[in-house]
């Protein structure tokens, strides 16, 4: 159990994505200490995962997911949690190092120090890993632009390609049209709505009327508003209304 806790934690991809056994995640959920940071909550569970049960990692790992808002700030996040030496932190850290200890159903040492001990030293590989990004990269590999409600959407892909990952198929990128349309007729991401924020504010001043405006003023305008973003709902009904009107 000690060996496979240091190898997750030398080599450590994010737990949240896999396949897991719902019983542990219950377990878990239901001891984890209330008020934790998202830093130790991503370090606990996967330190109680490896503790709990073996696991198969995938020869090239991957997840679908929303990107988060500032990578390297959550990587310095993570190091501070796992290396900042004043009082506060330590004792966190020591506290936090007790409690997974006491997660474990096999004995880590011969008391309950020792144990708290073998923790730690899991936390010093762990923050090894994530100073060198050791076990995950950020790398875009595909992009993709839908400019038309009437068309799917236009996909571009980067030069490095991994075909032996499993979703260089139809069914997949099929699914994939089902979630970017959800993503862009309801965005709620952090991330999604600062990208989107200087297109709204094109779009707004696009809509203003002017007084020299004429119908086809007015028309060419609404399509290269459409044309920013095809899911601001107010820019289809303005155009479809002007639309309409014309016809």
């Amino acid at each position: 159990v000690q060996e496979r806790i240091l190898q997750a934690m030398g080599a450590f991809i994010s737990p949240f994505h896999a396949v897991t056994r719902t019983e542990l995640l219950r377990h878990w959920y239901r001891s984890m200490p209330q008020g934790i940071s998202a830093q130790w909550h991503e370090t606990g569970v996967a330190w109680y995962l490896f503790a709990s049960a073996k696991a198969r990692v995938l020869p090239v790992p991957y997840a679908v997911r929303e990107v988060a808002d500032a990578p390297a700030r959550n990587k310095a996040q993570q190091v501070a949690a796992l290396s900042n030496a004043n009082p506060a932190s330590k004792a966190n850290r020591e506290s936090f190092a007790e409690f997974l200890a006491s997660m474990s159903k096999t004995a880590l040492g011969h008391d309950a120090r020792a144990a708290q001990g073998f923790v730690l030293k899991s936390f010093e590989t762990l923050l090894k890993c994530v100073r060198e990004d050791a076990a995950s990269a950020h790398e875009l590999i595909v992009e993709s632009t839908w400019k038309s409600p009437l068309a799917d959407p236009v996909r571009q892909f980067g030069s490095n390609q991994y075909v032996e990952l499993p979703f260089y198929n139809q069914t997949f990128f099929d699914q994939l049209a089902d979630i970017e349309f959800l993503i862009g007729a309801i965005p709620a991401g952090d991330a999604q709505l600062q990208a989107l924020e200087g297109a709204w504010v094109l779009q707004e001043q696009l809509l203003a009327r002017h007084d020299n405006d004429t119908p086809e003023t007015i028309t060419d305008r609404l399509w290269k508003a459409l044309d920013i973003n095809v899911f601001n709902t107010a820019v289809v009904a303005h155009l479809a209304d002007q639309l309409d009107t014309l016809n």
